[in-house]
């Protein structure tokens, strides 16, 4: 796997479309190429983690006054083929995120259950317990 320093960044450059292999064949060698090439090329540690079971799609926003991670529940019956068929609640998910430099939680909440979240700070992160996750859950984290 080829890495470069273009600019300020890393790259890591497949002389083949990977992804479009992975989407049509679901192989989890393509997966475990994809997963170690966003590693390497990100180089430092990832603002967002989620652990759990099921596949969810994850996506983390910072913004001046806050962070929000969102779980997209992917996991269904034909979940990488054809149409969604039913939603299947997964869950417990562990999210670990990262807070900006000098700042702490004022408040964490469960914004698609409306509740407080359960957290914990371990090793300078901020981490979150989400019982379950039916379609979406929102972890919105105010911060000081």
């Amino acid at each position: 796997m080829p890495l470069a320093v273009v600019g300020k960044g890393w790259v890591v450059y497949f002389p083949f479309d990977l992804d479009r292999c992975f989407w049509g064949a679901s192989n989890q060698d393509h997966l475990a190429l994809l997963r170690n090439a966003v590693a390497c090329a990100a180089r430092d540690s990832q603002p967002l983690t989620v652990s759990g079971q099921g596949m969810v799609d994850v996506s983390y926003w910072r913004q001046k006054d806050s962070v929000t991670a969102h779980l997209v529940n992917l996991t269904n019956p034909m979940a990488m083929k054809g149409y969604m068929r039913e939603l299947i609640a997964m869950g417990p998910y562990t999210v670990s995120l990262e807070l900006p430099q000098g700042r702490t939680a004022k408040a964490v909440r469960l914004l698609e259950t409306g509740t407080d979240a359960a957290i914990h700070i371990e090793d300078g992160r901020l981490i979150v317990k989400v019982p379950s996750v039916l379609a979406h859950e929102i972890v919105a984290v105010d911060l000081l």
